[in-house]
C-alpha cells in the first residue's frame, strides 16, 4: 500500500494558507513587516527642506510614544490581574492590598497622560500637514484609544 501524498491529505489552499501565515510571522518577528514608512523611504534631496526634517521629528517622536502607550496599557492590564485576583483570593489584605490598589491607579494615571499627549501630537501633525500617508497608522490608533476611551467612561 502506498503513503498518500501532503497534497492529498492537506488541500491546496490550506497549504498556501499555512506558508502564508509561517512567512509573515517571520516577517514580523524580523521587524520586516512593519508598514510605517522609515528614513530610508525617504528621497535623499528633501533632507534640505526643514519640513520633511520637522515632519520626520514629529513620527519618530509619536511611534516612541507608540511604544510607551503599548508598555504602559501591558502593565495596566497586569496590575488589574494582580488587584483582581487579590480580591477573589482575599490574599493579601492591608498594606499589601493597598499597594497593589495604588499601582493600579498609577498604572490607569499613566496611560491617561500617555493616551493625552498622543492624542495631542497626532493632532498637531495633521494640523501642521504632515502627509497623510505617514500618519495613517497613528490615526489608526488615535481613533482606537478615544474608541476606548468611550467605552470606559460609558
Amino acid at each position: 500500500m502506498t503513503r498518500p501524498r501532503i497534497s492529498q491529505i492537506i488541500h491546496r489552499p490550506l497549504l498556501y494558507l499555512l506558508i502564508f501565515c509561517l512567512l509573515t510571522s517571520a516577517l514580523a518577528d524580523h521587524g520586516l513587516a512593519d508598514s510605517r514608512p522609515s528614513v530610508e523611504t525617504l528621497p535623499s534631496g528633501t533632507w534640505n527642506q526643514p519640513s520633511q526634517r520637522e515632519d520626520h521629528l514629529i513620527l519618530d517622536e509619536l511611534r516612541q510614544l507608540e511604544k510607551k502607550i503599548t508598555e504602559a496599557q501591558t502593565e495596566r492590564v497586569s496590575s488589574r490581574t494582580k488587584l483582581r485576583k487579590a480580591r477573589q483570593r482575599r490574599y493579601p489584605r492591608g498594606q499589601a492590598l493597598d499597594d497593589l490598589r495604588k499601582n493600579a491607579q498609577e498604572d490607569e494615571i499613566r496611560m491617561e497622560k500617555l493616551e493625552n499627549l498622543f492624542l495631542h501630537l497626532v493632532e498637531g501633525a495633521r494640523r501642521q500637514g504632515v502627509s497623510l500617508a505617514a500618519l495613517s497608522p497613528f490615526l489608526d490608533r488615535a481613533e482606537a484609544l478615544e474608541d476606548d476611551r468611550t467605552l470606559r467612561t460609558n
